[in-house]
């Protein structure tokens, strides 16, 4: 069985580099014991739930579904890079929001490309893209790619977003709201945590005024669901309280924060299973196991690769908690960043 080390042996260039490059967050540390847990003291943060950044620049069309852009920041590390098309890559007309194939897109033009802040040392380096916009006019506010890291709601008539690069989007009731590639109705509702969006702003010219937002575009959600925590360890998923009684979330001694495995489970609708012989719980999604982790361990198996946990897990009272970055990443749910 092969292991997933913390640490690649690939050649990238870590997350905080890189954004300085090219234009996280720690868990509060709140000592506890497990005899005596500890509450929370603050919401949990985590990594950015959508790990992306994005540059502009020309087009040069490469091989095998590559293209080269130009960058044309000037204060850039790199002058170059090389941007991978997968079959995940959005490439989409900047004005329209509507799809643009890759044999369409034509060389030379000037398009913002978002792309994962995991970038190969390759010469030139490579990244994933993730969203190209194209066919962008001259002195046209080009819209933006965000993730949705929080909700709050000023008023009746206004939403406020709070993104993963730390914008805010204020949204009205009656702003231009549509769905990607579907005739879905949606909503302000529909405007959660985890979701990825595309905001077009008016392009103000006038001294003193601010661009607004006046149109949104929702892309397909990708989450499992998302958590969120309330001072004293409570915790919601999806906009739910867990029932009543529920085992709160606390930090343990290195101040990571610690969940509850079966409650949080239960409540996405998936299967817990225990191996006592192994003392060893087994995530499912109906035929599907998801992971498994012996407890007192910093491992856990995802298909059928051993990956390394960022804290052991625990038992507390008979229950089993894991910490939430890893819980983040082995269920594919959204924390607060904040």
């Amino acid at each position: 069985m092969n292991v997933i080390m913390k640490n690649t042996f690939k050649k990238i260039i870590p997350t905080t580099m890189l954004a300085t490059m090219l234009c996280t967050v720690s868990l509060p540390a709140i000592a506890a014991e497990t005899e005596a847990l500890q509450p929370i003291s603050a919401p949990i943060s985590s990594e950015l739930n959508n790990s992306v950044t994005y540059i502009y620049g020309s087009l040069t069309k490469l091989e095998s579904g590559q293209f080269m852009l130009e960058n044309s920041n000037d204060n850039a590390l790199y002058k170059k890079i090389i941007l991978n098309v997968t079959e995940d890559t959005l490439i989409l007309d900047a004005v329209k929001g509507t799809p643009v194939k890759i044999d369409d897109v034509q060389e030379g033009q000037i398009v913002y490309a978002y792309i994962g802040i995991t970038l190969a040392l390759s010469e030139p380096p490579m990244a994933n893209a993730e969203l190209i916009l194209c066919n962008i006019p001259a002195d046209f506010g080009v819209p933006s790619y965000h993730e949705i890291t929080s909700v709050k709601h000023a008023d009746d008539k206004t939403i406020i977003l709070t993104t993963n690069d730390n914008e805010t989007v204020n949204v009205s009731s009656d702003i231009e709201l549509t769905p990607y590639l579907t005739k879905n109705i949606v909503t302000t509702d529909h405007l959660i945590p985890g979701s990825k969006i595309l905001v077009w702003k008016s392009n103000s010219m006038v001294p003193g005024f601010k661009s607004v937002p006046t149109k949104i575009m929702l892309f397909p959600y990708s989450y499992r669901g998302y958590l969120e925590l309330a001072t004293d360890g409570g915790i919601s998923i999806n906009g739910e309280e867990l029932k009543e009684g529920s085992l709160k979330a606390y930090q343990n001694a290195d101040g990571i924060t610690m969940l509850p495995l079966r409650a949080i489970s239960d409540a996405l609708d998936l299967t817990v299973g225990w191996d006592n012989d192994r003392s060893a719980v087994t995530i499912s999604k109906g035929d599907h196991a998801i992971f498994d982790t012996i407890i007192g361990t910093e491992t856990a198996t995802v298909a059928g690769e051993s990956v390394f946990l960022q804290a052991k897990t625990e038992t507390v009272n008979g229950s089993t908690f894991i910490s939430a970055p890893d819980l983040k990443q082995l269920l594919n749910i959204v924390l607060p960043t904040k």
